[in-house]
């Protein structure tokens, strides 16, 4: 009988208490300035710092992963504190009117080129000699009324 094989679980974050020798830029301890209830965590898993809040509800603690656009790994650096306090709690109400804007414009750009889209192929189907609008016919390339005949009404 063979060793049974052990699944190890996943490691939750764990917090690193101050500034060392892998943080130059004492991030660690300069996160605390943005927010007390801020601190920083490496995530053995994933090889990532991680900033979490003390006051979020729950285990969903984390504030933010440090890493690049690209998902890659990143050092702490000034970076972080500049999203911390361009995303602080205090300015929630800005951002979500911020976010608000944002997607009206996106929504009305969706609308436009909807529209566009739909006159396009109307104009495309019409050109084509096709119904466009049900119950309404189009003259057909060719037929005797295209060529300089009046229809009756």
């Amino acid at each position: 009988m063979g060793v049974p094989i052990l699944q190890s679980r996943p490691r939750k974050s764990v917090p690193i208490l101050g500034s060392g020798p892998g943080d130059p830029f004492g991030i660690i301890d300069r996160v605390k300035e943005v927010d007390p209830d801020l601190f920083v965590a490496w995530n053995p898993n994933l090889w990532r710092f991680e900033v979490h809040d003390r006051r979020a509800p729950g285990e969903e603690t984390m504030v933010m992963r440090v890493q690049e656009p690209d998902g890659r790994f990143r050092m702490l650096d000034n970076r972080v504190l500049e999203t911390l306090r361009a995303n602080r709690r205090e300015r929630f109400p800005e951002i979500l009117r911020e976010v608000e804007r944002v997607e009206e414009e996106r929504e009305k750009r969706w609308e436009s080129d909807l529209e566009s889209l739909a006159h396009g192929v109307a104009d495309e189907l019409k050109f084509a000699g096709k119904v466009v609008v049900q119950g309404v016919n189009t003259l057909e390339p060719g037929s005797v009324e295209s060529k300089g005949q009046k229809r009756d009404s």
